[in-house]
């Protein structure tokens, strides 16, 4: 739970900046018509706060008497209220589109939806779609100093509504020109990019725990082709990193604290980064994971030990892992970096020398792994590619599968592979998702 929540939690206070709502599902198509009214009035307050300075709105909070008490969402609740999703129909309403974010969070047992809503930068947001009473068209809503969402009917309302617009319109143009006097080009610190990275790569390298070094494991990096050391702000990285894992169940690529038995989860900051170590005694599982201002990405965790003596490496791991890994990079960058970005993308199988495929499905092509038994012959194996972000982004599935097929070479398994996992990862990501 955040520290913001906490405060909250502690003193629930409507403003210019917040609202508080009772729980009720994400269902602005219900049948269900005070559901719906619900769902199109919290479209409303998004657009207001959006219009006005953003702010945060918190759902799971009953008001009796203009008090506040912190009730939560019961977890039924919970499946639809995730980023994507939310804001798929929020921006069907409004334009230009909002980029609001959606997290869930828990305190003392109970769960909580935190919506966070940006200030407009340049134009302001109108509504698009008419739903009965609930909603009408082109209209301006804003957020009073009353904590009420209402639409600008009043001159001196469309004046200070006209003078904010006009000096975020200023400030944009001068952060356009700022950047462009403080870029590389004239004159400030020039630098090689990827000669940067590697250089700050080999030091996360470097700085691995022993006990994950010392035994095989599965590395990924990922960074930009352009240097920017402050890519990111040190106080964005965790809300980054748990949008990235946002849109999973079960455990996400991004290995995040949480209160959870059986596990030991550490999650800290240190300069210019945030990294985390989990350790997960039941399955003999180690994870780090480091996360950087300047955009570059290292994941490494033990690669996973079977009661088999002959050191079984699971096939499946090798197109699971590259497709959850790109999935995840896409996510880290898409927020920050143009389409047009080039990524690297690396991910290497490190001390396995020896070590043979196998399958932990009993079900799938076990007979034909076991009975080729194929080693692989060096003690590393890895694949790297740099692409476009759009293109990691739609073709995933694609990328995902060229890596597994190069896997397989190295490991000296023959064959054509591609055709075959990309069903299995399409069928991945469908599970996955809420």
């Amino acid at each position: 739970m955040s520290e913001r929540l906490e405060s909250v939690i502690a003193e629930p206070r409507e403003g210019i900046e917040s609202d508080f709502k009772q729980a009720f599902p994400w269902k602005p198509k219900s049948k269900d018509d005070s559901i719906k009214k619900a769902c199109i009035g919290l479209v409303k307050d998004v657009v207001a706060l959006a219009n006005t300075r953003g702010g945060q709105i918190y759902i799971g909070f009953r008001e009796e008497s203009g008090q506040f008490y912190p009730d939560g969402v019961p977890p039924d609740m919970l499946d639809k209220w995730e980023t994507t999703i939310f804001c798929d129909y929020i921006n069907t309403c409004v334009s230009p589109p909002i980029d609001a974010s959606v997290r869930v969070e828990q305190h003392q047992g109970l769960y909580f939806v935190v919506i966070s809503v940006p200030p407009f930068e340049v134009e302001p947001h109108l509504t698009l779609n008419k739903f009965s009473e609930h909603l009408d068209c082109g209209r301006i809503l804003i957020r009073t100093a009353g904590a009420k969402t209402t639409v600008i009917t009043e001159h001196h309302e469309m004046r200070i509504f006209l003078e904010r617009a006009i000096q975020r319109r200023q400030d944009s143009l001068l952060g356009q020109i700022r950047t462009l006097f403080t870029s590389r080009q004239y004159g400030s610190e020039v630098a090689k990019p990827i000669e940067w990275f590697e250089e700050k790569l080999a030091a996360v390298r470097a700085q691995l725990p022993t006990d994950l070094a010392a035994t095989s494991y599965r590395e990924v990096w990922a960074y930009p082709e352009s240097l920017d050391q402050k890519l990111y702000a040190a106080s964005e990285l965790e809300d980054i990193c748990r949008n990235a894992s946002r849109n999973f169940t079960g455990m996400p690529f991004l290995y995040l604290p949480r209160k959870v038995v059986g596990k030991d989860h550490e999650l800290y900051r240190i300069d210019g980064a945030l990294e985390t170590n989990m350790i997960e005694t039941a399955f003999d599982r180690r994870v780090f994971w480091r996360f950087t201002t300047s955009g570059l990405f290292y994941h490494v965790h033990r690669t996973r030990r079977f009661e088999d003596e002959r050191a079984m490496i699971d096939i499946d791991y090798l197109w699971r892992e590259a497709a959850l890994a790109i999935d995840c990079f896409v996510k880290l960058y898409e927020e920050n970096l143009p389409d047009d970005e080039r990524i690297t993308f690396g991910i290497r199988w490190c001390n396995i020398k020896g070590r043979r495929l196998g399958n932990s499905d009993k079900q799938e092509h076990l007979d034909e792994i076991y009975a080729y038994n194929f080693k692989v012959r060096q003690p590393d194996v890895e694949h790297i590619r740099t692409l476009p972000l759009i293109e990691w982004k739609t073709g995933l599935i694609d990328h995902a599968a060229e890596t597994y097929e190069h896997f397989c070479h190295l490991f000296n398994f023959p064959g054509t592979r591609a055709e075959v996992v990309k069903p299995k990862i399409k069928k991945l990501f469908q599970h996955r998702y809420r």
